[in-house]
């Protein structure tokens, strides 16, 4: 299996403003990490970027294994956000 079966690739970089958040989603993601057939993920953290790189056989296999990340990062962050909500009462 070379770079070139898997010629669609896309990045997603995330900033976060808090520190220990993208540590704590970097933490689920890794472990949730999703095995899919015709695409690949690697999951980097460093300081408060959060990048997935996502390299796939197929435009289908790229856009649902985006969407994937996409929703868990999305769900992940509205979690914190309630977490840091229901602390500071």
């Amino acid at each position: 299996m070379t770079l070139n079966d898997y010629p669609y690739e896309m990045d997603i970089r995330i900033i976060f403003d808090n520190a220990d958040e993208p540590t704590a989603i970097y933490k689920i993601i890794r472990v949730e990490k999703h095995k899919f057939d015709r695409s690949k993920a690697s999951i980097n953290l460093k300081n408060n970027l959060l990048s997935i790189n996502i390299i796939a056989k197929d435009s289908k296999a790229l856009k649902a294994t985006f969407n994937t990340y996409l929703k868990l990062v999305s769900v992940l962050h509205k979690i914190w956000t309630l977490k840091i909500k229901e602390d500071s009462k």
